[in-house]
């Protein structure tokens, strides 16, 4: 695993090996992937904005981050202040728009290449210059959807396995 980890880092663009700052992190697409997205980055501590295309389905994704928190606070892994806390650092929103400001943005929508192409042309068109953007998809060539990002030097492609607490592995392709 360290030996994977340490070539895992050397093949990471130059921009994206060593971000000057991360604090802030939008996830578009709240299904199995994207909610645990945000149940691990609110536990790091980082503000995450969670974007959904519809009202049901960005309920049903905070529902999803609600049962994984009340289940992590039942196990003891996190305490009730620390759930309230990272709600606090929790916005969701219906409009793509809510990108901006962010350190990065991780696309985890369908495995469609038509929408993610969409969603990811839309997403490096409302980012300011320099901002990454990571896709979850274990379905497509890496390069054509860095393309559709318009910005493929400052994208990665993510294989993630659910459930994303779990998770032991993490395959990248820039």
């Amino acid at each position: 695993v360290f030996l994977a980890e340490r070539r895992a880092a050397r093949s990471l663009p130059p921009k994206l090996a060593k971000p000057e700052k991360l604090a802030s992190i939008a996830i578009v697409g709240g299904g199995g992937i994207g909610s645990g997205l945000v149940v691990q980055l609110l536990s790091a501590g980082l503000d995450v904005t969670l974007i959904e295309a519809s009202e049901g389905a960005l309920a049903k994704a905070l529902a999803r981050v609600a049962h994984a928190q009340e289940a992590a606070e039942k196990r003891g892994d996190i305490t009730a202040d620390q759930r309230l806390r990272d709600w606090d650092r929790l916005r969701a929103d219906q409009h793509i728009a809510a990108v901006g400001g962010a350190d990065l943005v991780i696309e985890a929508v369908p495995e469609s290449l038509s929408l993610k192409s969409r969603v990811l042309a839309t997403i490096g068109a409302e980012l300011e210059s320099g901002v990454p953007i990571f896709s979850v998809s274990c379905a497509f060539d890496p390069v054509d959807l860095a393309s559709a990002s318009g910005r493929p030097d400052l994208h990665l492609s993510l294989y993630l396995t659910e459930p994303v607490r779990q998770a032991t592995l993490v395959e990248e392709a820039g």
